[in-house]
Parts: C-alpha cells; structure tokens; sequence
C-alpha cells in the first residue's frame, strides 16, 4: 500500500483540516472510506484519500483493519491495489449509522446554536 495520494495542507496532529468529515458528510474515518466505496465502487487508497481529504497515511490504516475484519476486499493491478465493499449488504447498515451520527451532530450544532 505505497500508494502515494495527492498531498493536503494538514492542521492539528498531522491530519487535515476537513478531516473529521468526508464529502458524504460522515464524521468517522471507516465509515468515510466505507461510504466512498458504496458511491463509487472500487478505488485506490489515494483516491479515498482525495475524496476524505486526509493522509495516505490514515487511509492506509483504517482500510488494514477493515481489510482483516472482512468488510473490504482488496484487487491489485499492476502496482496499485483497488479497494472494494465485501459484502453490498454493508450499505444498508453503514446508511443507518451514518444517518444516525448525522442526526447526532445536527442536534449537537442546534443547541450550540442556542447557547
């Protein structure tokens, strides 16, 4: 997993700045990288990094645990490798978590708001 992905200017802790929130608006790295794969099927690791805007690095990490639980799978071609969804059915139970966390962090800015 050398892949070499586009570089972000990076904030606090080595991470960058938007990287508690992916393009889908999910504020947990794995369920980032899960619910780019469901959208657009397989990609590299320096694409999920384009798309969650954070480190190769990061990535690279959360896409080994997912790897060795079984919930991604991995194709390599020439020398880079794609990442998958193992199992489609995973959509459905990444929609409910992810509709749920999205809810949570609405509620969270509305009473920030009113204080």
């Amino acid at each position: 997993m050398a892949e070499a992905g586009p570089s972000t200017a990076t904030g606090r802790a080595g991470t960058a700045p938007n990287a508690s929130v992916s393009s889908a608006g999910t504020p947990h790295k794995p369920l980032g990288i899960l619910r780019a794969l469901l959208e657009n099927g397989d990609l590299n690791v320096g694409e999920i990094v384009a798309r969650l805007e954070t480190t190769q690095a990061n990535v690279s990490k959360h896409l080994g645990v997912l790897l060795r639980a079984g919930i991604v799978s991995r194709r390599p071609l020439g020398t880079t490798a794609y990442y998958s969804i193992a199992d489609p059915s995973l959509g459905q139970l990444c929609d409910i978590v992810c509709d749920r966390l999205r809810e949570q962090k609405a509620e969270e800015a509305r009473i920030f708001a009113a204080t």
